[in-house]
C-alpha cells in the first residue's frame, strides 16, 4: 500500500524558509498553478469519514485523486491512489461530468500557486512543496510517499527535517478545511 506523509505550516516569510531548504540541499523543481475541485461521494460526505477526493488541474495536465481516512500520529498519514485523466483539450470538463452523473457533488475549489523542491535523505525522496493559497496565504509542506512498511522510517525523517527548519505548531486542518471556514465566516 502506497502511504502519502505529510506535515503542514503557515508561513510568515516563505522566502526564509525556501532558503533554509536550499541549504539542506533541497533543488528546485518546478513552479506550478493547481486548481484542486473536490467532491463527496453520493452515499457519503468524506468530510465526516476523512476521505478527500479531487480532481487535480495543472497545466493541461488533471489527476483524480483519492485519499484515505487520516492514520493517528504526530504526522498526517494517509493511503493515496492518483489516476491520471486523458491529457486532451476537454479532459478536465469530461471528468466533470463524469462525477456529475455519477451523483458526486462538487463542494469546493482551492487554488494555489506551488513551488516543487525535492531532496533525498536517508534513500528516500522528500518533496517540499511552498504553496500560496487563495485566501489562505503561505505554506510549507513537507511530504513523503512510501511503501506502508517504511512508515516508521519516514515518520522519523520528516520530524527531523521540521526539527531542522525550527517548524513549530504544524496545521492539522487540509486546505479545503480552511476554505469551507473561510467561506463560512
Amino acid at each position: 500500500m502506497t502511504l502519502e506523509m505529510e506535515v503542514k505550516f503557515r508561513l510568515e516569510n516563505p522566502d526564509f524558509v525556501i532558503t533554509k531548504i536550499k541549504e539542506l540541499g533541497a533543488i528546485f523543481v518546478e513552479e506550478l498553478t493547481e486548481k484542486d475541485d473536490y467532491y463527496n461521494a453520493p452515499d457519503r460526505d468524506f468530510q465526516q469519514t476523512d476521505e478527500v477526493f479531487r480532481i487535480r488541474t495543472y497545466g493541461n495536465l488533471n489527476h483524480f485523486t483519492y485519499k484515505g481516512p487520516n492514520q493517528k500520529g504526530n504526522i498526517k498519514v494517509r493511503e493515496e491512489l492518483e489516476l491520471k485523466i486523458e491529457a486532451e483539450e476537454n479532459g478536465y470538463e469530461k471528468a466533470r461530468k463524469l462525477l456529475q452523473l455519477l451523483g458526486y457533488r462538487h463542494v469546493a475549489v482551492v487554488q494555489k500557486i506551488r513551488k516543487v523542491y525535492d531532496s533525498m535523505l536517508e534513500g528516500f525522496p522528500i518533496h517540499f512543496c511552498v504553496d500560496q493559497i487563495d485566501g489562505l496565504g503561505s505554506f510549507l509542506e513537507i511530504e513523503i510517499v512510501t511503501d506502508s512498511s517504511k512508515k516508521e522510517q519516514a515518520e522519523e525523517i520528516i520530524l527531523e527535517l521540521v526539527r531542522l527548519l525550527n517548524l513549530e505548531r504544524a496545521e492539522k486542518r487540509s486546505y479545503l478545511q480552511m476554505i469551507i471556514e473561510a467561506e463560512k465566516g
